[in-house]
């Protein structure tokens, strides 16, 4: 009869155990210490009825375009579109609006375009790639139902994620 061999050390399991429990302990306090910082804010685009389809409005405290696509039967079907290049550079994009390419697929088929000065990227008002990127502007939520203000009307209110509120920072310059 033999007898069985000793085994000296720690056994590969139980260290496996112990490390990747060490590892997450470490990644939760990691996590709790460094919280990412997320700015939202929502924006008051002004009333529902004063859009007109293919309107295109600029937002400079957002760095966000808000335009009316098409006129729904008791509402209108409307897009908020960033402004800030989705190319990393950062550029704010122009509206151009008597550039003809953009009539092809435009609401109501109306000339313009937005243009990254400088990636030279362009895209249809709507925010779909026209040349120069496959990439479609970044869109931001907008509220439904929507919200009445004060004086009682509907109005347009975007969510604005990732960024800043240009109007609230000015008077802390």
């Amino acid at each position: 009869m033999s007898a069985s061999p000793v085994r000296r050390g720690w056994p590969i399991g139980l260290v496996a155990l112990v490390g990747v429990v060490a590892l997450g302990i470490a990644g939760v306090i990691y996590g709790g210490l460094n919280r990412p910082h997320f700015d939202v804010f929502l924006l008051d685009a002004g009333p529902i009825e004063d859009y007109r389809v293919g309107e295109l409005r600029y937002f400079p405290q957002a760095r966000i375009y808000v335009i009316a696509l098409d006129e729904d039967p008791g509402a209108k079907n409307l897009r908020a579109l960033d402004a800030l290049s989705p190319h990393g550079t950062r550029c704010v994009i122009e509206y151009d609006p008597d550039d003809v390419r953009g009539a092809e697929r435009n609401p109501l088929h109306e000339p313009g375009v937005l243009k990254d000065p400088c990636s030279q990227a362009v895209w249809y008002l709507t925010g779909d790639a026209l040349t120069r990127t496959s990439q479609p502007l970044e869109t931001f939520h907008i509220t439904q139902p929507p919200p009445e203000g004060a004086d009682g009307r509907l109005i347009v209110e975007v969510e604005v994620i990732g960024r800043p509120n240009l109007a609230e920072e000015e008077p802390q310059r």
